[in-house]
């Protein structure tokens, strides 16, 4: 892969974990994304091999490359952050601004792939919430999020946690444990 396909934006599963600083639980997730059959990537040995990259089969469509980065503050909540170039997804889709599931149905195999990684990530690593779309990272957190103040994104939210917000709105998940909601 060349350098220069990791220049600018990207599209994001970004998935917050907390309580802070739970190392086994961060292995726990990357050893299961790496047993997903439409993923390549090796989970490493270490923690500290971050980013870390591997590709997507997204069905008829072909590959795309993606990068895990972990990102972890002292006394902060723990992020596990998958990144697609968007240069590399408009090199298969042609796709509309601003980029997002509900303006792209030619993306809906990208976007099950990621919604099916993190619903098994969250099964043997449970996470506070998670988030899918256009340069999403460190749009919010557990504690500030409020869904009818974003346009865009695919929150992905444990039951438990829908039911905490008051969310409101219909469904559109078939994930065992985790509801979609796409505002």
């Amino acid at each position: 892969m060349n350098r220069d396909d990791w220049c600018g934006g990207y599209y994001e599963l970004s998935m917050e974990f907390s309580p802070v600083e739970n190392n086994d639980r961060l292995s726990k997730a990357l050893n299961n994304v790496s047993m997903l059959s439409f993923v390549e990537f090796t989970a490493p040995s270490s923690l500290d091999s971050s980013p870390m990259f591997g590709t997507l089969s997204i069905m008829e469509h072909g590959k795309l490359p993606f990068m895990i980065t972990m990102i972890k503050c002292e006394g902060e909540p723990d992020w596990l952050d998958v990144s697609i170039p968007i240069s590399k997804i408009e090199e298969i889709f042609s796709i509309q601004y601003p980029l997002s599931f509900v303006n792209n149905a030619c993306l809906e195999g990208l976007h099950q792939c990621l919604t099916m990684l993190a619903e098994t990530v969250y099964v043997q690593s449970p996470f506070q919430f998670a988030m899918l779309g256009h340069e999403i990272t460190g749009l919010t957190d557990h504690q500030s999020i409020s869904i009818e103040n974003y346009e865009h994104v695919t929150f992905i939210l444990p039951r438990t946690f829908q039911t905490k917000l008051g969310v409101n709105q219909p469904l559109q998940s078939q994930l065992q444990h985790l509801h979609i909601i796409n505002v």
